[in-house]
């Protein structure tokens, strides 16, 4: 079946969970509408009242994009105040829980057989026209998400020893971190323009990565 998103409705919360579930069952919808302070409430709706392989499903998706940003904003605004070793640790070990959601995805979407659309957020809207933040998710998704996940997870770990000593060493795990954010919007994208901006978003970090030592030129 499909995912829609079921807007955060007052009404709705205040349901006891057995009607709740009857609703989400009526409609085929599981719900996720993410928007700023309402994540955590919004990914409970999402999670509650479906069976094990639907959990697994929503947590191994939400995961799989939020540890590698979540990497890029620690060392990206934090990295000056911890150790070269804590940033490391930080950009490889979000990428190899990244790998390890997709690979929760990748089987939960193996054993159901569907193709399952993701609107996380309604981005843009005016008559006719609609653009939202969403992910398309089927088996050749899956796919590239193993080979981007599972092989941006050993890069990062070669980088590890490759870079020892530079300076800089923070700056550039960042800019990998980033990248991997980037190509999980390209290769999920749902619409052209969450592609065209992952799209831009590897393309800018291949340039801050090839200008890595912008400073010797």
């Amino acid at each position: 079946s499909v995912w829609y998103p079921l807007r955060r409705n007052g009404r709705f919360a205040q349901l006891p969970p057995e009607e709740q579930r009857v609703i989400l069952a009526e409609h085929g919808a599981i719900g996720m509408s993410f928007g700023a302070g309402d994540l955590a409430h919004d990914i409970r709706l999402a999670c509650h009242g479906l069976d094990k392989h639907d959990n697994d499903f929503v947590i191994g998706l939400i995961g799989k994009d939020l540890f590698p940003l979540t990497a890029v904003l620690l060392n990206g605004l934090l990295g000056h105040r911890y150790s070269h070793d804590l940033a490391h640790r930080l950009a490889w070990g979000s990428v190899g829980l990244s790998f390890l959601c997709s690979i929760a995805v990748f089987v939960n979407t193996i054993q159901t057989g569907q193709a399952r659309e993701v609107i996380a957020y309604k981005w843009i809207f005016g008559g006719d026209l609609t653009i939202n933040l969403a992910f398309l998710i089927d088996p050749l998704s899956c796919i590239m998400l193993l080979v981007v996940t599972g092989v941006g997870f050993l890069i990062h770990l070669y980088s590890v020893g490759y870079m020892h000593g530079e300076e800089g060493f923070t700056r550039f795990f960042t800019y990998m971190n980033l990248f991997m954010v980037s190509m999980l919007l390209l290769v999920m994208g749902n619409n052209y323009v969450v592609l065209f901006i992952g799209w831009e978003g590897v393309g800018l970090c291949s340039y801050l990565l090839i200008g890595y030592y912008f400073d010797r030129v």
